[in-house]
């Protein structure tokens, strides 16, 4: 009897064991169910104990997948272009339900893998015919093209364009190329499918690169020209720029060097029978942002492509990662067959070196995010080695329509709005080395995407070290065209680890690459996801350089549900089809791609993780290309559903809605003229090292019934040069210009504080602060009264050497008037030398020095904002100091004589670059509080904020001048670093390059041996508390709490509150942005001004 039990027992375990698939072996398969549009099998799951999430490299010698994508020496150094590798395709080409893989190759035939089950996988090129040994193959997608179920074999090459075969079943492929109608256009990189025209036939988008560029032309030499005012290469090389192969090809940039066009992208419209037309970039398809067709073709660097739905209307819109100044494509399809641009201020910033993309829900709310690489490194010695070192052009940066490039690893959160926000600095995704590939994957099955990247360079090109030996080579003597070749080698191969960062749930990432062991060390490059198991999760597949590929399985233990589509028409994968996913607090959305990946492509599966057990609760919903919904209850887990598209005729579905609530505010804009206009001021040319500039600050605003008819008038201050500009406020329905005395002569200097008020007599006052930063003198008067009555203004105010930015008023000593408090914004040409503020007395309508108050403010620092406030409600006035590089200071008004009690009150240890505040009982605990804007945690600092920031500062090198060395502690070295490369430091202090002439032994130095080789003993300044704060008065002390995320994602200056929804509670709109940075530094810009709603 227990010997039976026992038997029992053993068999219900087996029986169970093999349902779930406690086995690496091949089960057998599971039969379909079916159901209502759609029918499922239970998948095949292994539950191993003790085996954590991530991927277990597949050895070669067991899958049988032989490959190396070989490129020689000898190929790769007269041409750098064949470096950036080649991809990886992965679907299921005889339809026998396992997913077969296809690799390209530069410089030996590409080679198809049948998946025989189990991890076995068995060479089938030759007899396929696929190998394509001729091509210089890049890129390739396997991909149903003409409907019949069987995917076809896209191959895209470097010199003879992209290939086409046609899928004959049983491993078979015939060549279509020319029948197709495919150009044989050079340079082809990744190969993207959509349904562009939403016909049901996919079509193909192609990005090109180069063949053969410029950089591989020794000794090259060019002719220059102007031509109506503007600057043109006529010659190359002795041979005329109008020569066909030569034509449209070179451009003088806007620094003065001579810059070198990319190959145009192809869109090939399929109009079916695997018959294709290609779209003429300038006959009506793209159009700009104002809808007009474009006028000339787009000649980028093009590396990747992906179709995604990213505005929820269910017609595919269009990323276009572009290499160098060629600036990234985003393309809004408009439904009609059309793409129109993406308007500039949708996406503010992208990256400089563009490579993969890729898309995903990052943050689950509905909306689909945007990752795009480039090849910033994560180490700061290798950083400081890395050229990159290329100053954009200020005027541009400051122009809010200017879309600017840095060399970073960008991630565009969607808004929901079509708008984005750019945010790879504070989800910690900035830094990802020379990155190729992004795949994003929900490796643990938590419910929130990963993501995985590719990395790596056979060659180190942007090596400084190498590249300044190389220099001074050329110029000792002429070189040979061998000699410079034969030079490159002396480039280090950068072997890079791949990388896989998960996703914490909030937006943000941690590096977890060698938990999840996915840290190869070498060059790779495409990267594809398959379920080469057929357990429901996605596995994955690398194509490296010079080593074997790459097989991965994943290992996820936690329950999961698969999904793959079977569409009408052409489009039998479902491509473009959007899949929602909900069980438990997640929404789960992906959508059906093919190609788009860094010169690969995904299998058509895509995987949701199982957030909760009852089955009634799990609910799948497709919104398919055509617009219609296909929606499945009561899902179970572990199981493989596939849904069929219905023959509908249903109408579209709704594009996704924005905020539903009512509007705050009307959506009347009123044009106001003149605008504010900013001359140019370069901080840089007397303050080389500063990390931002002082003469750009923006205006003054205040409200103020200047002519006291009971309806506030607007009153903005003016730059240098400009006048302030005024507007009477007709009764609500207009405001008129006011461009008479005392407001109608320019003014000589940058107009920042702006106070108003009503004196003992009911006139109008109003002072403006006369900002002496650029011109640095300490002659007239630093405010300007401006009487309106009067129709004059006033100088009455004594010469300061410091630039006064802000102006506060209050009754400090309670006699009835209002006092002036008079903050220093900086000590022009000394930065951030902490200059004096002052304290003036109202005496019977005239502002004197009060010099025994104004001790209080003696080198204070450099003040960004400051208000009165009766916190105690004594009918004494508090006094708020908000300091850049400091704290919020706080002075205890005791009877009419301030006290500074900074400490006393909890803000002397945040330290910030704060700026606006606002104050009122947010709590509503009876006692005021303030919010207080400042930097944000968006921005290159954001991943060293473990310990305070330092802003050391010293006249270094005897030359009068204040250098500036910012720095972080960095966790590699044990100690703080200098931020800036060599070259960049030794432009403000040149005797550095006395002591340092490797930027590779620089970039291993701390600041202290810096300072010790220099003999300098600077001044320092910390920044410790980046974040827009609400502080709560707590009995007499602030209790910091940041405001929501999208308050850090850019630098708040103004601050204001009131209950704008009229519920009862006190709101705060943040006024946001700051792109006064230096040029290396990436403004931030992430913000169009927030409204954050309070709850009390």
């Amino acid at each position: 009897m227990l010997c039976w039990c026992n038997q029992r027992l053993f068999f219900l375990i087996t029986n169970l064991f093999l349902l779930v698939g406690g086995s690496n072996h091949a089960q057998e398969p599971a039969s379909w169910q079916q159901g209502d549009h759609h029918r499922f099998k239970l998948l095949s799951v292994a539950k191993s104990p003790g085996i954590q999430a991530g991927f277990a490299l597949m050895a070669q010698v067991n899958t049988g997948i032989a490959f190396t994508n070989q490129l020689p020496v000898a190929r790769h150094m007269t041409n750098q272009m064949l470096l950036n590798g080649s991809g990886v395709a992965a679907s299921d080409v005889d339809g026998d339900g396992h997913c077969d893989l296809y690799f390209s190759s530069i410089d030996a035939p590409n080679r198809l893998f049948r998946n025989l089950g189990d991890w076995r996988f068995e060479d089938v090129t030759a007899s396929a015919g696929v190998g394509c040994g001729e091509f210089d193959a890049t890129a390739c997608v396997l991909a149903d093209l003409n409907g019949d179920t069987l995917p076809e074999l896209l191959v895209n090459t470097m010199y003879q364009g992209l290939r086409l075969f046609r899928n004959l079943g049983n491993f078979k492929f015939e060549e279509m190329t020319q029948q197709a109608g495919l150009r044989p256009a050079p340079g082809g990189m990744t190969v993207a499918i959509g349904d562009f025209d939403v016909d049901g036939l996919p079509d193909i988008y192609v990005s090109r690169y180069r063949a053969a560029a410029l950089m591989d032309v020794p000794n090259a030499y060019v002719s220059i020209k102007t031509d109506k005012g503007k600057r043109i290469v006529t010659q190359f090389n002795g041979r005329s720029t109008s020569e066909p192969d030569l034509k449209h090809r070179f451009y003088v940039d806007v620094r003065g060097g001579v810059g070198e066009y990319g190959e145009p992208d192809s869109l090939y419209r399929n109009k079916g029978d695997l018959i294709f037309e290609e779209m003429s970039w300038t006959g009506g398809v793209f159009k700009d942002e104002f809808g007009k067709t474009l006028s000339e073709t787009p000649r980028d660097w093009g590396l990747a492509a992906m179709f995604r739905d990213l505005n929820h209307d269910s017609y595919p819109d269009l990323y276009v990662c572009n290499d160098f100044d060629t600036p990234d494509r985003i393309w809004i399809n408009d439904g009609n067959g059309s793409f129109l641009a993406l308007p500039a201020d949708a996406i503010r910033q992208t990256s400089w070196f563009a490579m993969g993309v890729d898309m995903a829900d990052v943050d689950r709310d509905g909306d689909d995010d945007i990752l795009v690489l480039d090849m910033l490194a994560r180490s700061h010695a290798t950083r400081m080695n890395q050229l990159g070192d290329v100053k954009p052009v200020m005027e541009l940066i400051r122009q809010a329509s200017h879309r600017p490039q840095y060399m970073k690893t960008t991630l565009q959160m969607n808004r929901g709005d079509t708008t984005y926000a750019e945010v790879g600095q504070w989800a910690g995704l900035a830094s990802s080395d020379w990155a190729w590939g992004a795949a994003f994957l929900d490796v643990d099955l938590d419910g929130y995407e990963d993501i995985l990247i590719t990395n790596g360079h056979e060659r180190d090109g942007r090596n400084i070290d190498v590249a300044n030996q190389l220099k001074s080579l050329r110029q000792a003597r002429k070189l040979s065209d061998s000699e410079i070749f034969q030079n490159r080698l002396k480039f280090p191969r950068f072997n890079t680890a791949n990388i896989a960062y998960r996703n914490q749930g909030d937006g943000t990432f941690k590096q977890i690459s060698r938990e999840w062991g996915f840290d190869f060390n070498g060059v790779s490059h495409g990267i594809a996801l398959a379920d080469l198991d057929r357990d429901g999760d996605l596995d994955v597949v690398v194509n490296n350089l010079n080593e074997p590929a790459s097989v991965y399985q994943n290992h996820a233990q936690a329950p999961r549900v698969a999904i793959s589509l079977k569409g009408l028409n052409g489009n039998s994968q479902g491509v473009g089809a959007r899949l929602e996913f909900k069980n438990g607090d997640v929404l789960q959305s992906q959508e059906i791609i093919a190609g788009g990946k860094y010169l690969s492509s995904d299998q058509a599966v895509r995987t949701f993780a199982w957030k909760r057990t009852d089955s009634d609760d799990a609910t799948l919903r497709v919104i398919w290309p055509a617009g219609n919904v296909t929606e499945i209850d009561s899902l179970q887990a572990n199981c493989l559903y596939e849904i069929q598209q219905p023959y509908s005729n249903s109408t579209r579905s709704p594009q996704k809605e924005g905020f539903s609530g009512p509007k705050l505010f009307s959506d009347k804009v009123i044009q106001l003229e003149p605008a504010h206009h900013d001359l140019m001021f370069d901080d840089w040319a007397r303050q080389p090292l500063m990390d931002a500039s002082l003469a750009h600050e923006g205006p003054a605003v205040a409200w103020v019934d200047l002519n006291q008819d009971g309806w506030e008038d607007l009153v903005v201050s003016s730059a240098r040069g400009g006048k302030s500009a005024v507007w009477l406020n007709q009764e609500g329905r207009a405001l008129e210009p006011y461009d008479k005395p005392p407001f109608h002569l320019p003014v000589s200097r940058d107009q920042t504080g702006l106070v108003a008020w009503k004196d003992a007599a009911n006139e109008v006052r109003l002072l403006m602060a006369s900002y002496n930063y650029e011109d640095g003198l300490d002659l007239g008067s630093p405010v300007r009264e401006y009487r309106f009555k009067e129709k004059k203004t006033v100088d009455g105010f004594p010469g300061q050497q410091a630039s006064i930015g802000v102006l506060t008023l209050g009754d400090v000593d309670r006699d009835g008037d209002l006092d002036l408090f008079m903050g220093a914004r900086a000590m022009p040409g000394r930065y951030p030398t902490p200059p004096s503020s002052f304290l003036f007395l109202n005496e019977n309508g005239v502002f004197k020095l009060d010099e025994e108050r104004s001790k209080l403010f003696k080198s204070i620092g450099m003040v960004k904002s400051a208000s009165w406030v009766d916190i105690d409600r004594d009918g004494f006035p508090e006094l708020f100091v908000a300091l850049e590089w400091g704290a919020i200071c706080f002075f205890r008004n005791d009877s009419g004589q301030l006290v500074d009690q900074t400490a006393e009150v909890g803000l002397s240890e945040k330290l910030g670059w704060w700026s606006g505040m606002a104050f009122g009982d947010f709590d509503e605990n009876g006692t005021i509080d303030f919010v207080a804007g400042n930097l944000g945690v968006n921005g290159p600092h954001q991943k060293y904020l473990h310990h305070p920031l330092r802003l050391y500062h010293a006249d270094m090198d005897g030359n009068q001048v204040i250098d500036i060395v910012r720095s972080h502690y960095e966790e590699e070295i044990g100690a703080y670093v200098p931020d800036l490369q060599l070259g960049a430091l030794a432009r403000g202090i040149p005797v550095v390059s006395d002591h340092y002439t490797s930027y590779r032994v620089f970039g291993q130095q701390t600041v202290s041996q810096v300072f010790e080789n220099l003999g300098a003993t600077p001044s320092v300044l910390e920044l410790n508390w980046p974040q827009t704060t609400l502080f709560l008065n707590h009995n007499g002390r602030f209790m910091a709490a940041p405001l929501p995320r999208e308050a850090q994602w850019s630098t708040a200056a103004g601050v204001v509150a009131g209950d704008f929804d009229g519920d009862g509670h006190l709101d705060v709109f943040l006024a946001q942005n700051h792109f006064q940075f230096e040029g290396m530094t990436p403004r931030m810009d992430a913000g169009f001004g927030l409204m954050c709603l309070g709850t009390g």
